[in-house]
């Protein structure tokens, strides 16, 4: 996997835990 793709899914890992009231 390319480094961005893991970055990114960490990041939104971070912000689902942080604001788990998922507008969409």
């Amino acid at each position: 996997m390319n480094m961005l793709g893991i970055e990114t899914t960490r990041l939104l890992k971070q912000w689902v835990r942080l604001h788990p009231c998922d507008p969409s």
